[in-house]
């Protein structure tokens, strides 16, 4: 899969310029951020990262997740979502564009992933929970396969849940603070961890909906990836105030273990790191001139070894995209 595939050059430099304005508009509106811990382990001994955009990023010295401190409230995070014309972009150009390629390689590979932690954990096939939705893809393709009795998609998105609708896609329109539904097998929650004011709180509230012995599955990024430690402050994952949460698989499984889960697998899966790092370097956002060994992978020899690089890091778990399944205990 190629970056392309899911988001055009076109569409990117778009969104790039409405995020920046997104930005300015937002941070002329708040100013009173609110100070955190570590949102994974509570740890308040925390270092500068870097500041990107007015914001500032933390370290955590104890489990090293990275993080936006101070940061917006729920409130203002609301705000935000339902104000930012990159977000628009996001339902009216980029996802419309990019469902097909985003299907062939990303829900499909979800779905059989999926299907394979349920099966090998004898999971119920009764009722699956998508937390942040989208346009429901993921249950739009679980309910054309019939494994589960319903899968049910969660957006708070007015326009988004307009979409799962107009495609016979059961959805709840609510925050999932305010869901109200019992008897639930599985809850997935694809590239969502990361965009939450705090993460334990949403932990605590997929403990509550779960059936003894169900599933969470979650994807998020990975700040111990290929990417995102080589790009750092110029990674495309790195924006507040949308992100604010980059765990590492060390500190997710604490925060997980921490609040009634048990973790089957920790994984990345991700497939562009290296295309990402290239392309900062080919376009001169970033300098490899003093990484020569960068510099043969990804520019001099991409060709032969771009592919078996990015491989590498998937495997061992140093890819920018993380896989986490887990099952409460």
């Amino acid at each position: 899969m190629k970056e392309s595939e899911i988001r055009t050059d076109e569409s990117l430099l778009e969104l790039e310029r409405r995020l920046k304005n997104d930005v300015r508009s937002f941070v002329k509106k708040y100013t009173d951020l609110k100070n955190v811990p570590c949102p994974a382990c509570g740890n308040e001994g925390n270092e500068l990262a870097f500041r990107k955009d007015s914001f500032t990023f933390e370290r955590c010295i104890a489990c090293e997740t990275l993080f936006v401190n101070p940061r917006p409230t729920p409130e203002m995070l609301r705000d935000y979502y339902e104000n930012a014309t990159s977000m628009d972009l996001y339902v009216k150009k980029i996802y419309p564009e990019s469902e097909g390629a985003r299907l062939k390689n990303i829900v499909f590979n979800r779905v059989d992933s999926i299907v394979a932690v349920c099966e090998k954990e004898l999971i119920k096939k009764g009722t699956h929970l998508d937390i942040g939705a989208g346009f429901g893809t993921l249950c739009g393709e679980l309910k054309r396969r019939g494994y589960f009795e319903q899968s049910i998609a969660v957006e708070s998105s007015k326009a988004m849940a307009g979409v799962c609708r107009s495609r016979g896609v059961s959805v709840i329109e609510r925050m999932i603070e305010d869901v109200e539904i019992q008897d639930i097998d599985v809850v997935t929650a694809f590239e969502l961890i990361e965009h939450l004011f705090n993460p334990r709180d949403f932990l605590v509230r997929c403990h509550e909906l779960l059936n003894e012995g169900g599933l969470l599955i979650m994807t998020m990024p990975n700040v111990h990836g290929f990417d995102i430690m080589t790009l750092a402050e110029e990674s495309n994952y790195v924006c507040a105030p949308a992100h604010l949460n980059y765990f590492n698989p060390e500190s997710i499984e604490g925060m997980i273990t921490k609040n009634g889960f048990e973790v089957l697998e920790i994984t990345t899966p991700g497939k562009l790191d290296a295309e990402l790092v290239r392309k900062k370097a080919l376009e001169k956002r970033i300098s490899l001139e003093e990484q020569p060994f960068l510099k043969k992978v990804l520019i001099t020899d991409w060709e032969n070894v771009g592919a078996p690089f990015q491989e590498f890091l998937a495997t061992n778990r140093l890819s920018g995209h993380m896989w986490v399944a887990a099952k409460k205990v």
